[in-house]
């Protein structure tokens, strides 16, 4: 992949499941991933979205820099 051309995050904030992806310039999928919501504490816990996101950001963070 060239690391200059231009990509997008969409990110799914769900109940169960957090997701997200990254897209090129032409809408191809060139990276997604998931993580359960509750994966960290107890899903009613405010900070266990927080961690799952965090987790999604550093496993984009792997792939992608930053």
């Amino acid at each position: 992949m060239n690391m200059q051309q231009s990509l997008a995050i969409g990110i799914d904030l769900g109940g169960t499941n957090i997701k997200a992806l990254v897209i090129d310039s032409t809408g191809n999928v060139v990276h997604q991933t998931s993580v359960p919501t509750g994966s960290h504490q107890d899903a009613a816990d405010e900070w266990a979205w927080k961690n799952a996101v965090r987790d999604i950001y550093l496993d984009l963070k792997k792939h992608f820099g930053g």
